[in-house]
């Protein structure tokens, strides 16, 4: 630790197998998406296009 906790505290000692244990706890599961957009970013709400500007057709922008 960078600094003694209160109760005086300098170092926590854990055993190899509970390091382990919190490291796997970690690692997310296969095949599982690390990012979920909700609310107004998800994939189909109401409120998207309020949010979201939309694209512009190709040759609107050409004058």
């Amino acid at each position: 630790m960078k600094r003694r906790v209160s109760d005086g505290t300098a170092a926590v000692v854990i055993t190899n197998t509970v390091l382990m244990e919190r490291l796997c706890a970690l690692v997310p599961p296969p095949r599982k998406h690390l990012v979920t957009y909700r609310g107004a970013l998800a994939p189909a709400p109401g409120l998207r296009p309020q949010v979201v500007p939309r694209q512009a057709a190709a040759g609107e922008n050409e004058g």
